[in-house]
């Protein structure tokens, strides 16, 4: 993690999955007496005979924070939601092909999800919150 100065710092991790090349580049502000993820940005790397470019994939921001983003396959992925609302969830993780991997519902006043990386192949996935059958907020997690 690289400090640019008191209240804010960067991080970035770069993986290979199936032959793509991403970078992963997480911000975080100081509030408060500790540093809390503001942003987090999934970029690909494609290579081409002209050169090498970079295509932002997905910026993830909101009410819903997971932790980590990118994952070994034996961790446990931890989605924590920043919302008072007393309205039951719906958390629906696909792959980048659309194919369902899980449904889950989140039960009234239930703030954290835990989720195994172990029942996901190496790949992105897309993790969506829905409440009363409209996406509330999404984010995405790489598995290695």
């Amino acid at each position: 993690m690289r400090n640019l100065n008191k209240d804010l710092r960067f991080s970035v991790v770069f993986l290979n999955i199936s032959g793509k090349e991403y970078f992963v580049v997480r911000s975080h502000k100081y509030v408060e007496g500790e540093y809390t993820e503001e942003k987090t940005s999934f970029y690909e790397l494609k290579k081409s005979s002209n050169g090498t470019s970079v295509q932002k994939v997905r910026e993830i921001r909101g009410n819903m924070n997971i932790r980590p983003t990118v994952a070994d396959r034996n961790e446990e992925i931890t989605i924590t939601l920043n919302d008072e609302d007393d309205t039951e969830r719906e958390l629906i993780i696909t792959g980048v092909n659309g194919q369902l991997v899980e449904r889950r519902a989140i039960n009234t006043g239930e703030n954290t999800v835990k989720v195994k990386a172990a029942m996901m192949r190496s790949g992105m996935y897309n993790f969506t919150i829905q409440k009363r059958g409209k996406v509330y907020d999404n984010g995405k997690v790489i598995v290695k």
